[in-house]
């Protein structure tokens, strides 16, 4: 199991918009069940909130936060769509321009991705708005994953270093964006051969997924799974076997026992078995992981988010 990197992040709205209260609650109430694992009540109050938005910008919105809940989902054709649909109702809206960019990211479409998110940072460069070097770092660490998952590792770390100091420097330091790039710096510690460092970052960015997202979170699940694999690697496979038994039952219990994430966390966690002499388990659970995973079809590649936190709530 390759350490995973972490998905994009979706900005908070950019400019100040005269919203229609009632379709602002129905926006937050739908990211609220999202971050809670409750597409299906997500979906619902989306869909009513199309046709009840009060302007193309309110529009744009609700049509980025639906490819959000459907990016969760898997289903990603439906996700493409509802983003595209968001574009060209407000095509200054960072959301749904930041979402395709996530999205073709997860899908290995890095040229569209790279072009999407530099159209992000062009956007937030022209607009003079409160929390602006917040976002600029969130879209580093876009660009910085992007140029990870091409191997370019020495300007990917550059861009996570950079974001780093933007969030310190706003107060921002113990916010799910910036665990996120502690998250991907992690994994190019992996990459370079140094599990400590790794181990470091990694536990960092999951206490603070811990502390903001709660740890029913399947974004927090994902990160203890990680931290699981370097506590194998380390050497310690009690605490490995404690992490993985946690985070298999967050996503069990969150996504279900059908959902992609779940069937690749049993196939790295077949992986920690098969290091430990554990080869009848270790079999068992690979079997388990293809029955899922052969029967899905679409989803992320491996070694890629399936769920993140891409919705922020209005500020």
């Amino acid at each position: 199991m390759k350490l995973a990197l972490a998905a994009f992040l979706i900005a908070t709205p950019l400019t100040i918009h005269a919203e229609d209260p009632e379709w602002q609650q129905q926006i937050l109430r739908a990211r609220q069940l999202q971050q809670a694992a409750n597409y299906a009540g997500a979906e619902s109050i989306l869909t009513r909130a199309i046709t009840a938005s009060p302007d193309d910008y309110a529009r744009a919105r609700t049509f980025a936060a639906l490819g959000s809940v459907y990016q969760d989902l898997g289903r990603l054709a439906d996700a493409e769509r509802s983003y595209l649909r968001a574009i060209d109702a407000g095509r200054e809206v960072i959301e749904p321009i930041n979402g395709l960019a996530s999205l073709y990211y997860e899908t290995r479409q890095y040229a569209k991705a790279e072009k999407l998110t530099l159209r992000c940072l062009a956007l937030l460069e022209r607009q003079d708005i409160s929390g602006g070097q917040l976002t600029i770092a969130q879209q580093l660490g876009n660009l910085a994953a992007l140029y990870q998952a091409e191997r370019k590792y020495p300007e990917a770390e550059k861009l996570y270093l950079r974001a780093l100091v933007l969030f310190e420097r706003n107060g921002s330091a113990n916010t799910p964006e910036n665990a996120f790039v502690l998250h991907n710096l992690a994994s190019l510690r992996m990459a370079a051969g140094k599990p400590e460092q790794a181990a470091g970052y990694s536990e960092r960015a999951v206490a603070i997924w811990e502390a903001t997202l709660g740890p029913a979170n399947p974004v927090y699940a994902q990160g203890l799974a990680d931290l699981a694999h370097l506590n194998a690697l380390l050497g310690r496979p009690a605490d490995a076997e404690a992490l993985w038994n946690r985070s298999l039952a967050i996503v069990e219990r969150t996504l279900g026992p059908t959902h992609p994430t779940y069937g690749r966390l049993l196939q790295a966690y077949a992986g920690s078995l098969d290091r430990w002499n554990r080869k009848a388990e270790a079999k068992r659970f690979r079997r388990r992981a293809e029955s899922i995973l052969t029967t899905q079809s679409s989803g992320p590649p491996p070694g890629l988010y399936t769920v993140d936190y891409r919705e922020l709530p209005a500020r």
